[in-house]
């Protein structure tokens, strides 16, 4: 064979080679891109949108900061103690008490008996169980970037109520009860127990 063949024969054999190495190079790193992509949750459509149905899921654990985990813990194992009180005790982890509605030096026991209609508290207790369990959306406040948003409980106050799908339509009874939730359906706005918590773990409110 001349040696220009020869020198041809060669390099065809090396690019081939080399691209079997790229090749098996790249495999690995390209399925922990896809691993890592299928890992990360989709992001979540504004509220009201038509890309709105998997609002609920947003927040879960895995994507909360655990600030807000820690709150939201401690809120719901006060509410499942079976005492209004307890929530004091929830309300000084804050630096303030959170916004309840109610004015400057009132005390937020004796308005959250007297919200519950029950005279103890315990219809406001059940409620706040119920609109954590629901699950939470979390909505951008601000350009801190570390504490830009805020976590609200039932994730189903910041949709549009009269276009909900069957899925949150459910939701809704069990959170607010039928009455309740046939009446918000119609005005199409949330208007029962809400909470709010930011990034940092701040209480910020709990009103209806």
């Amino acid at each position: 064979m001349p040696p220009s063949r020869r020198i041809l024969a060669t390099l065809c054999l090396f690019l081939i080679v080399l691209a079997g190495i790229v090749h098996a190079a790249h495999g690995p790193w390209r399925r922990a891109i896809a691993a890592e992509t299928a890992a990360t949750p989709a992001p979540v459509a504004p509220p009201g949108s038509d890309e709105a149905k998997p609002l609920s899921n947003h927040c879960g654990d895995r994507v909360m900061p655990s600030a807000v985990i820690e709150m939201r813990d401690a809120i719901l194992a006060a509410a499942e103690g079976g005492r209004i009180e307890e929530l004091k005790g929830v309300f000084e982890l804050n630096e303030l008490p959170p916004s309840l509605g109610i004015d400057q030096g009132a005390d937020p026991i004796a308005h959250l008996k007297a919200q519950s209609g029950d005279g103890d508290g315990k219809a406001v207790l059940a409620a706040l169980i119920r609109i954590i369990t629901a699950g939470c959306v979390s909505i951008p406040t601000g350009r801190d970037i570390e504490n830009n948003r805020v976590f609200v409980w039932p994730y189903l106050a910041e949709m549009d109520l009269a276009h909900l799908p069957a899925a949150h339509s459910d939701a809704l009874d069990a959170v607010a009860g039928k009455d309740g939730a046939d009446a918000m359906r119609r005005s199409g706005t949330y208007a029962f127990w809400k909470i709010e918590i930011g990034a940092d773990g701040t209480w910020h409110s709990l009103a209806r």
